[in-house]
């Protein structure tokens, strides 16, 4: 593919594409740069000429499945607030659309949390705003919640609850997608975003 070669910046998007085909079939461990390589017709070494190493490749990609999860998490929000769902039934909802997004793509998802394990060094201006901006959603939807009128509380709320759903499904979710029921799984999120509905409103009194 001479053309693509000759535009850094079309390949750059063919390689992101191809490790996002190898993360979703075979996990981090699948992104390989001579793979990638291969598939697009070029040396290993342009590869990093492009990338400088292959773990800024696999951190565009994961840019991207953030970018997808925070469109997922919002429409489902979004729909909720549409059907008049009450600030809990909002936080549901939300977290049922974090759900169903992983469980639909456990290979990428795998990838970004991989990625962030391994990678301890403060990450990119613009990385970090990606995450943050999930906690940015949660955290404005919990401002509606009775009681979380004060802001440290509203944080403390913010990120229990995101650390709770995150783990409940974390370990809900494995290569092929879920690997308990989804109404179980779901009834667990509800669990706790009721919870902490009902502990910002008993703080608050």
């Amino acid at each position: 593919m001479p053309r693509i070669a000759r535009d850094p910046d079309a390949l750059k998007a063919h390689a992101v594409a191809e490790a996002r085909a190898l993360m979703r079939e075979g996990g981090p461990d699948a992104v390989k740069a001579r793979v990638i390589a291969a598939k697009l017709g070029v040396s290993v070494g342009t590869i990093y000429n492009l990338f400088g190493q292959l773990g800024e490749l696999v951190r565009q990609l994961n840019g991207q499945v953030y970018d997808e999860l925070y469109a997922a998490v919002t429409d489902g929000l979004e729909a909720a607030k549409a059907e008049g769902a009450d600030v809990t039934g909002q936080m549901v909802a939300l977290s049922r659309a974090y759900l169903r997004f992983v469980a639909e793509n456990s290979g990428l998802w795998g990838g970004v949390l991989a990625y962030n394990r391994a990678n301890r060094d403060a990450p990119p201006v613009w990385y970090r705003k990606k995450e943050l901006a999930l906690l940015g959603v949660i955290a404005e939807t919990i401002s509606a919640f009775p009681g979380a009128e004060d802001e440290a509380r509203r944080d403390i709320a913010t990120r229990a609850l995101w650390a709770a759903v995150h783990g409940i499904v974390t370990i809900s979710v494995a290569g092929g997608g879920l690997i308990a029921p989804e109404d179980e799984v779901q009834a667990q999120i509800e669990l706790v975003v009721t919870s902490v509905a009902r502990r910002l409103a008993a703080d608050a009194q």
